[in-house]
C-alpha cells in the first residue's frame, strides 16, 4: 500500500524514532569535542530536525488536498533524502567509524516500513553508494575493503530481514483481525455478546455473556462449523448476583485460533 495516508501514517509513528536519533547524535558530540569540527555537525543535526518536522506537516497537507492518492515515487524521494542526510551526518559527526553510523541500519529498518522489501533494498543500495563514497573520502578504504564490503553487504541482509518481519506482524495482526471478526459475527447472530482479552500461542481468548444457556450452545456451534476455526473451547462461569438474586445474564470465555 502506497497511498498517501499510509505514507502519513508510518511518517507520525516512526517520527518519534527519528528525533532521538537525533539526540543520541547531539550527545554523542560531548565525547568527540576534540576530534571533530562542531559547527558542520551541529549544523547538520538542525537540518536534519527541521526536514523531519517540515516533512511531516507537508505530508499532511498532500493527503488533505488529494486524499488517499497513489505516489510510490514520493517514497523513494524521502529515501533519497533521509539517505543523503543520514550519510552527511554520520561523516561530520566523527566518520563511519564513529558510533553515528549505527543509524545507517536503522534508518534501512525504517525504510522498510513504507514498501517492504523493496523501498527497503532500495534504501540499502543508496546507503551502500554513499558509505563506499564517504568511506572513499575519508580515506578508510586503504585495508579496509573486505570489511566495507562486508558491511554493504549486511544492509541488504538487514533490509531483507526487517522486511520479512514485517510481513509476518502484519500477518499475525490480519490473523487476529480475521478471528475476532469470525467470533463477533457468530456472537451477533446467536445474541451473545464478547470481547477479546488475550491472545497466547495463536489462540484468542474471549470473554462473553449470553442470556440463556441455548444461546450460547447455538454460538459454540456456529464456531465449530466454521471451516477456519480449531481449537474451539467453552468455560462457563458462574452466574454473577444481584440484589434481585442470580442474574439471568450467563458470563462465559471461549478460546479458538484460525486453521
Amino acid at each position: 500500500m502506497t497511498t498517501l495516508t499510509h505514507i502519513l501514517t508510518t511518517e507520525r509513528d516512526t517520527r518519534r524514532f527519528r528525533l532521538l536519533s537525533l539526540v543520541v547524535v547531539a550527545a554523542t558530540l560531548n565525547f568527540r569535542v576534540g576530534d571533530i569540527s562542531l559547527g558542520p555537525a551541529l549544523l547538520w543535526i538542525a537540518i536534519f530536525f527541521v526536514y523531519t518536522l517540515l516533512l511531516g506537516k507537508a505530508l499532511k497537507r498532500l493527503t488533505a488536498r488529494t486524499g488517499a492518492a497513489e505516489l510510490p515515487y514520493l517514497i523513494y524521494g524521502m529515501i533519497v533524502v533521509d539517505s543523503i542526510s543520514v550519510t552527511a551526518l554520520v561523516h561530520f559527526t566523527g566518520g563511519i567509524a564513529s558510533i553515528t553510523v549505527i543509524l545507517i541500519p536503522l534508518f534501512i529498518m525504517y525504510h522498510t516500513t513504507y514498501l517492504s522489501k523493496r523501498s527497503g533494498l532500495v534504501s540499502a543500495a543508496i546507503f551502500a553508494v554513499l558509505y563506499l563514497f564517504t568511506a572513499q573520502l575519508e580515506g578508510e578504504v586503504a585495508g579496509r575493503a573486505a570489511l566495507l564490503i562486508g558491511q554493504v553487504g549486511l544492509f541488504f541482509l538487514l533490509a531483507v530481514f526487517s522486511a520479512y518481519l514485517g510481513r509476518r506482524t502484519l500477518t499475525e495482526i490480519n490473523e487476529r483481525e480475521v478471528l475476532q471478526d469470525l467470533i463477533f459475527d457468530a456472537g451477533l447472530a446467536n445474541g451473545v455478546h464478547v470481547e477479546p482479552m488475550s491472545v497466547e500461542d495463536d489462540i484468542a481468548l474471549f470473554d462473553g455473556k449470553a442470556p440463556d444457556e441455548e444461546s450460547i450452545e447455538q454460538f459454540i456451534e456456529r464456531l465449530q462449523a466454521m471451516r477456519r476455526l480449531t481449537s474451539v473451547r467453552l468455560a462457563l462461569t458462574p452466574p454473577v448476583a444481584t440484589q434481585e438474586g442470580e442474574s439471568n445474564i450467563i458470563p462465559f470465555s471461549v478460546s479458538a485460533r484460525l486453521r
